[in-house]
């Protein structure tokens, strides 16, 4: 079979976050599967193509999502008229592929849920007018243009319009699923739930399963979507109580309630009395990832949403304690108690509380750590995985 994925997100030149490393990780599956497969993605510097570990790789020059989506047209074209795809896939956020598949109607198009624009709009917005103080939201509501005065419009929305031009639509998880079903009107028989492929890393599956370490790890963009002005209350409150840990942020900054200031910044200023327990790496490549988690023993992802995080997937590899919300597809991953913790998404207090109980039930805390790679190591069978999405493939194709 021959799979084109079309992902601006691809790395190391676009690694954005969770887009890029799924593409990384099914094109590379595919192809070990015996498939010809092809990337089609974006870059910073001048166009180029190069062969990835058995995958074609297709650079395209291009600032964002929105300038890719039309530049990679005619290079997608190039290679499709020299030998035809059988299937194309690309993700829901930033529409990708839509001019793609609306160039060539007759591929076998296939939509991968990640999580549309709209949905991260949402809690954005449901962040700022419930969480915070009235000038921080009135500041920022026209910055992020997802106040109640700018009411979603899914026609008008081009990752809507993406999705109906799709033959087949696949979510890592049954949340996901049942709210695109819900607010685009699919039906949820139609989405077909496919797992995200992941291959344990050799370097998170060596790391030493101790917990002496005394540091909390975030990893991920200090964002509102993922939680981290939560981290204002989070860290005094876990601080007071044992002077002694360490919090650590690895992931790229972004903007904060108070214009000018980054969130890193911002959450340095407000934690100003703990600032020798606060540390910031700024954006890290993939590959440093497994050193961090080494040197650590609890990762909170404490997001307002997920559909199924691959920095859960990395972290229960190491064998570290992973303290998640009780959204979008993170229960699907966390069974609370036995791999992992869940804690609610609206009360930073409960992650306070969680950390602390962790580090007074050391044993409890190596326990959950061990359960934890032991259920990556089962999670899913590579040969299994690929012969379940080939089949997905191949229900879709047409006679060339």
């Amino acid at each position: 079979m021959r799979i084109a994925y079309i992902s601006y997100e691809f790395p190391p030149d676009t690694s954005g976050g969770g887009i890029g490393s799924y593409t990384e990780q099914v094109s590379l599956l595919m192809a070990s599967a015996g498939h010809s497969v092809s990337v089609f993605c974006g870059t910073s510097q001048p166009d180029y193509n190069y062969l990835y570990r058995g995958v074609n790789v297709y650079r395209i020059q291009a600032p964002d999502v929105e300038t890719f989506r039309r530049k990679v047209v005619p290079f997608f074209a190039e290679v499709q008229q020299q030998n035809e795809f059988h299937v194309i896939e690309g993700p829901d956020y930033g529409a990708d592929a839509y001019f793609i598949k609306t160039a060539f109607p007759h591929l076998p198009y296939i939509v991968k849920l990640h999580t549309p624009g709209y949905i991260i709009k949402e809690f954005n917005n449901y962040y700022l007018q419930y969480v915070l103080p009235g000038n921080f939201y009135q500041r920022l509501k026209n910055r992020l243009k997802c106040h109640k005065g700018n009411a979603y419009d899914r026609t008008s929305d081009i990752e809507y319009q993406n999705l109906l031009l799709a033959d087949k639509v696949h979510s890592p998880s049954r949340a996901l699923a049942k709210r695109i079903s819900k607010d685009w009107g699919v039906p949820f028989r139609k989405i077909t739930i496919v797992p995200n492929p992941y291959k344990p890393n050799t370097a998170l599956l060596g790391i030493p399963p101790k917990y002496e370490h005394k540091r909390v790890i975030f990893i991920g963009k200090l964002s509102l979507l993922k939680g981290a002005l939560d981290f204002i209350n989070i860290i005094p409150g876990v601080l007071k109580k044992m002077p002694d840990l360490r919090f650590l942020f690895v992931g790229d900054d972004s903007f904060s309630p108070h214009e000018g200031k980054t969130m890193s910044a911002y959450i340095s200023e407000k934690c100003n009395e703990f600032a020798d327990n606060i540390e910031f790496t700024g954006k890290v490549s993939l590959e440093r990832v497994p050193d961090y988690l080494a040197e650590s023993d609890i990762v909170v992802c404490n997001s307002l949403w997920e559909n199924y995080p691959t920095v859960i997937l990395e972290a229960m590899c190491a064998g570290r304690v992973v303290i998640g919300t009780r959204t979008g597809g993170i229960p699907e991953i966390i069974s609370f108690g036995d791999n992992g913790l869940l804690v609610n998404k609206k009360k930073p207090a409960e992650v306070v509380r969680t950390i602390l109980w962790c580090y007074r039930h050391s044993e409890k805390m190596s326990r959950i750590g061990f359960r934890a790679r032991a259920f990556m190591l089962k999670y899913s069978s590579e040969k299994d995985l690929a012969k379940f999405i080939e089949d997905q493939y191949k229900q879709m194709i047409r006679p060339l």
